[in-house]
């Protein structure tokens, strides 16, 4: 009886094991960084949040409007 793990087998533990120690680097190091960049600065952001809370009254505003309408 021969060997659980062939040279074949060993080869290929290897080399996904090395496949996946590149992936985690590449993970840790590049993409998981970028959430932590801030892109836009504070003053920005306070203007977007503006923007859609009025959008979001108007679109309030709207239904409003029509559910009284649809009342008479």
């Amino acid at each position: 009886m021969g060997f659980i793990f062939n040279n074949i087998t060993i080869f290929i533990l290897i080399f996904i094991s090395i496949c996946l120690i590149v992936i985690g680097f590449v993970l840790q190091t590049i993409l998981i960084p970028l959430q932590d960049v801030n892109l836009i600065s504070k003053e920005e952001l306070l203007v977007y949040q503006k923007e859609y809370a009025y959008k979001l009254f108007l679109k309030d505003m709207a239904t409003r409007y029509r559910a009284v309408f649809l009342c008479f």
